[in-house]
């Protein structure tokens, strides 16, 4: 007996009458207005265990108390990227095709298309066949998903559906919003993955545009919604691509940090899911803006709570030595005094909000101290405010401060280092020759 047969069997009974079931059904319908994209999908450490014991069935053939719900659980899992390709499988695989082709059973084609979608691949033999499954069942489709196959009449075209579907993205005025009626999980993975990759590529030679540059945000992370994840390192290298060489406007520089580091963080300490997928050089282009960020807003800070004529020059040379690309990386403790002047200056500027910023925890006749804490190649040089003086660590000094610790104590920084390495402000600038022949 075939398994097609087997199902249309166990629902040949004589249901019992059941009561009205309006308030069910509008509560149904609300869930899945909110959630159109949560399916029983098998636990990772469940699917191998469940494609054994279907195999187990098929292979006997036992197929007695099978439940639906069992079968769509493995079909899922044996057409996941772990599974779709193991010759031990592939007798069940070839079930799954030969069953697909005949079924009249909706809700059996309703989980097949879902695997059709969650496992495409442009080129998998295993798209091929369940595509050519499921356009013989097609007609036996339940309404929800015949209506998503008739809005992209090639999603069962391996060769066509993920094109289609973006040519109708960049022509939505909201992607996400407008795509979600459409195909109910416009973040899926598989079909949708390739289609947003196709969608990037078609926006690339206009994401100078900050209209274009709205609609991707926008779509990688929508109102409401979690950031797309699978994809998204090849859409923030399309992002980043046209600034390798040349920085942006200074508003569309601070548009495209704000976006970024909303959707995935900062780079520099949030490792995440995406960002290390992202090419390195185009990493160090946030870097870069946020190096600059920082250094400003340290700079400014500091201008704003010292009164000395020294300082006009310092912030002099720090600005023209980072617009030359020198200093690859910054961090900036504030004293208490700072603090409060950075949160002033914060309230008055939107674009700080995403700057982190350390203590600097020494007391006494140090407590107003604020440092720059500056990577200029493989050395470490520390920038104070006020008398402090500049301070160069070498190479590998076995006392040398790191990058975004949470505090730093500038007593200690200094005692770190002998007179060799660290120069006073003097009002001649000879201090400046001194950094840059260390440098």
């Amino acid at each position: 007996m075939r398994l097609s047969e087997l199902l249309h069997r166990a629902v040949e009974f004589e249901a019992p009458v059941l009561p009205a079931l309006t308030k069910v059904q509008a509560a149904a319908k609300k869930v899945f207005e909110r959630w159109p994209h949560i399916t029983a999908a098998p636990l990772e450490k469940d699917r191998e265990r469940i494609v054994q014991e279907i195999k187990r069935r098929w292979s006997t053939p036992d197929w007695t108390d099978t439940r639906m719900s069992q079968v769509s659980a493995a079909a899922r899992a044996l057409f996941d990227a772990e599974r779709r390709r193991r010759p031990d499988l592939g007798g069940l695989r070839q079930f799954y095709y030969d069953e697909t082709a005949v079924s009249t059973r909706a809700t059996f084609l309703d989980a097949m298309l879902e695997t059709y979608f969650e496992s495409f691949e442009p080129q998998g033999d295993h798209t091929r066949k369940l595509a050519e499954a499921l356009i013989k069942a097609r007609p036996h489709f339940g309404a929800r998903n015949m209506k998503r196959v008739s809005n992209f009449p090639s999603c069962l075209d391996p060769a066509k559906a993920p094109s289609e579907i973006s040519r109708r993205m960049v022509d939505m005025r909201h992607v996400w919003r407008e795509l979600q009626p459409l195909v109910g999980a416009p973040h899926a993975p598989g079909l949708m993955q390739h289609a947003h990759l196709a969608f990037v590529a078609a926006l690339a030679p206009r994401l100078r545009e900050k209209s274009t540059l709205e609609k991707l945000f926008a779509w990688l992370k929508p109102d409401g919604q979690r950031a797309l994840v699978s994809g998204a390192d090849k859409a923030i290298e399309a992002i980043l691509a046209p600034w390798r060489e040349a920085d942006p406007a200074e508003d569309l520089q601070n548009y495209l940090l704000d976006r970024l580091i909303d959707a995935y963080g900062d780079p520099r300490v949030k490792v995440g899911e995406v960002w290390p997928g992202v090419d390195e050089e185009l990493r160090k282009v946030v870097y870069r803006w946020l190096t600059g960020k920082h250094i400003k807003f340290f700079l400014d800070v500091v201008s704003a709570v010292e009164t000395g004529h020294m300082w006009a020059p310092r912030r002099e040379f720090w600005e023209r030595l980072f617009n030359d690309k020198r200093i690859a990386d910054a961090s900036v403790a504030l004293s208490l005094a700072a603090e409060q002047m950075a949160r002033n200056l914060s309230r008055q500027d939107s674009a700080t909000r995403y700057l982190t910023f350390y203590k600097q925890t020494a007391g006494g006749s140090r407590r107003d101290i604020s440092l720059l804490v500056m990577q200029i190649d493989d050395k470490i040089v520390v920038e104070g405010s006020h008398n402090y003086k500049v301070h160069i660590f070498p190479s590998r000094h076995k006392k040398q401060p790191r990058l975004r610790q949470s505090e730093y104590d500038c007593e200690n920084i200094r005692l770190s280092l002998d007179e060799d390495h660290k120069r006073v402000h003097d009002a001649s600038g000879h201090w400046r020759s001194w950094v840059m022949e260390r440098i």
